[in-house]
């Protein structure tokens, strides 16, 4: 056991076994599908023993959940750290689009990771919740702003917003539209502009 460890130490750089095996199960579930990953294969890409996954996760449905945990985590962290060095209500709200940008430029780009595992495991009440608490915050991001820039119509704009950011997303995965995030932003001038919008 002691081995096991200190070789899944080495391969993943110091992180722990737990960490790796979620690490590896991230990289599987996101590249190949959640759908098209087993247990077996992320045992041998997180390099370790079937025993010892199970030790640290009850199966692959805790694997997938905690691996929505963490990417949530990571985007709404990343988006909020980056929306707090711009100036104002403009820059702020576009610097979420500057993250879908350059979210969207990474290799392996495949889409939104949580609309890709609700149309792959979506019949699961568990996943289905973790993605629509997802969206929900992504939402309040947007909703914060506005309100903190007193932006009329905070609410339904805070909505618009969230179709046009689902919009760049989907877009960008089928290839349909060529820079889509740059693009949105300059919808996103007219949205936060436009005084005519019904709160209804």
């Amino acid at each position: 056991m002691a081995a096991e460890k200190m070789s899944s130490v080495n391969k993943w750089r110091g992180r722990s076994v737990k960490d790796a095996i979620l690490v590896a199960a991230s990289d599987l579930f996101y590249s190949k599908g959640i759908g098209n990953v087993g247990v077996d294969r992320i045992v041998e890409s997180s390099d370790i023993a079937r025993g010892t996954l199970y030790k640290h996760y009850r199966g692959k449905d805790a694997l997938i959940s905690a691996y929505l945990e963490e990417r949530n985590r990571l985007t709404i962290e990343y988006i909020v750290n980056r929306a707090k060095k711009a100036l104002d209500v403009n820059e702020k709200v576009g610097s979420v689009f500057d993250h879908l940008h350059d979210r969207i430029g990474l290799k392996g780009f495949r889409g939104c990771a949580f609309l890709l595992a609700l149309a792959e495991v979506g019949d699961s009440a568990a996943v289905r919740r973790q993605v629509v608490e997802h969206k929900a915050q992504v939402r309040q991001i947007f909703h914060g702003i506005l309100e903190d820039g007193a932006i009329d119509h905070a609410s339904v704009k805070a909505d618009l917003l969230l179709i046009l950011y689902e919009g760049v997303l989907t877009t960008s995965a089928s290839g349909s539209v060529v820079d889509a995030a740059r693009k949105a932003k300059n919808i996103v001038h007219v949205i936060l502009r436009d005084t005519q919008i019904s709160p209804e």
